[in-house]
């Protein structure tokens, strides 16, 4: 027999460690752990770490079990079944089983310890309102994660008794296609109808002549009925911007006379049906002959004959046309396309890059501004406006300029900044297209600058969708 020198426990010969305490027996070295059973004291609380594919337990000792359990434990009647549990005799493992149910046991006992320390941490002050029935406050970050995923999830419509109220954008006319721009989605286009339209124009001399050649002309009609049925909107507006050439009582004189010469053959044929091509170009020419014959009663010859360009727009309802001849611009800016040039310049150096030429050598030479056509200076065969048409499908604002804006890319450069925000029902249009031309007179001021703003607002026309 060996006897224990701390116990003093008889243990057989062929023992190596006291049964009793795990003590080394004398005249024998300490073996490997993994040869012999391993005696394990309930006492000890066992954490359970994954290390690779095993599982290992790493020993807490008793005072920090004590710790971790704390007051709360008696609080909650927990104390008496860790006293009792500390009072079961030693026990002994086989080392060669799995370690699994040990690493259980210290799992189980140390979500004991948390349970208890949660039951100890104070209620929230706040609760959600209730119907009736006391809840649980819930934590702000919890709630809120609880919230998004519900309303991701198609299935979870009821989690939540006040949805955000949904608000329609008028310009949101696109159905089927999602943002990513799935082309398997079918596409439908709402029919629209006008619901409102504002404008306002603004021209300056400029800070390096001394005469305004522009002109321009805004001229819109609205149509409202009121009755049982409800209440009807309709508009109609002829916008007109030109930029006069010629010196001296000849510029000024060319663009007031293609202004007039447009009110009045519209007024005179634009009686119903929204104009077509060929009326417009009918109007052009025959504002383009007006101010011919009168170079030909005054027998101007070259640079002292006059003209003006000429940026056009139509609008009826939901209907646009636009026409341009020489350098003067249109664009427009809408939240779905942005801002967009729509008119191309009638000049030599763009004509050349439509050529092939590239737009740096092209606009390189001196004659590359110069103007390939122009109302006034030469008979109606060699005018030939470019005549295009448009549906408003979304809120949108047309942008008339003459060249003292468009200039040194002004517009593309400031177009987020200045033109963007116009599209807004709250903006005060005239005040944006005044800041517009101040723009142009502060970075350059080198000619006559003139703009005029059009904005036209849209919502579903419920009447075609009935």
């Amino acid at each position: 027999m060996l006897i224990c020198s701390q116990c003093q426990f008889e243990n057989p010969l062929s023992n190596r460690f006291c049964q009793v305490c795990g003590s080394p027996l004398p005249g024998e070295a300490a073996p490997e752990a993994k040869a012999e059973p391993l005696l394990l004291d309930p006492q000890i609380a066992l954490e359970g770490q994954s290390s690779g594919d095993s599982t290992v337990a790493k020993a807490i000792d008793e005072p920090h079990r004590r710790e971790l359990l704390g007051s709360s434990t008696a609080a909650h009647g927990l104390s008496s079944s860790v006293d009792t549990f500390a009072t079961v005799p030693p026990r002994q493992v086989d080392y060669h089983q799995s370690l699994k149910e040990v690493t259980e046991e210290a799992i189980a006992m140390q979500d004991c310890v948390n349970t208890a320390d949660s039951m100890d941490e104070p209620q929230a002050a706040t609760s959600p309102p209730s119907s009736g029935l006391d809840q649980p406050a819930i934590p702000d970050g919890l709630a809120a994660a609880a919230l998004s995923l519900s309303s991701s999830n198609p299935d979870a419509a009821s989690a939540s008794s006040e949805e955000p109220e949904e608000t329609w954008d008028e310009s949101t006319v696109w159905m089927g296609a999602d943002e990513a721009g799935d082309d398997d989605s079918p596409t439908v286009v709402l029919p629209m109808q006008l619901a409102r339209l504002d404008s306002a124009g603004v021209s300056h001399v400029g800070r390096q002549r001394d005469h305004n050649e522009d002109n321009f002309n805004i001229q819109t009609e609205i149509f409202t009925t009121s009755g049982l049925a409800g209440q009807t909107f309709s508009a109609k507006g002829l916008y007109i911007l030109c930029d006069g050439m010629g010196g001296h009582s000849g510029g000024e004189v060319a663009s007031a006379m293609v202004v007039e010469e447009l009110k009045r053959y519209f007024a005179e044929h634009w009686q119903e049906a929204f104009p077509r091509e060929e009326m417009i170009a009918a109007a052009i020419a025959s504002a383009n002959q007006v101010v011919y014959d009168a170079n030909e009663g005054d027998e101007r010859l070259g640079s002292g004959r006059m003209g003006t360009t000429l940026v056009l727009v139509l609008i009826e309802g939901t209907k646009v046309a636009f026409a341009h001849v020489g350098d003067s611009r249109l664009y427009t800016y809408s939240r779905r396309q942005g801002l967009i040039q729509r008119t191309i310049d009638h000049e030599v150096g763009q004509l050349e890059v439509m050529r092939g030429v590239e737009p740096e050598i092209a606009y390189g030479r001196p004659e590359s501004y110069q103007l390939t056509q122009a109302l006034g200076p030469k008979d109606s065969t060699y005018v030939n406006p470019g005549v295009e048409f448009m549906e408003l499908q979304e809120d949108t604002l047309f942008l008339l300029c003459s060249d003292g804006l468009s200039d040194y890319s002004l517009v593309e450069d400031h177009g987020e900044e200045k033109v963007a925000p116009l599209l807004s029902s709250h903006a005060f249009l005239e005040q944006g297209v005044s800041d517009l031309v101040h723009l142009a007179n502060e970075l350059s001021g080198h000619d006559n600058i003139t703009a005029v703003a059009i904005r036209a607002k849209v919502r579903p026309d419920a009447k075609a969708l009935a």
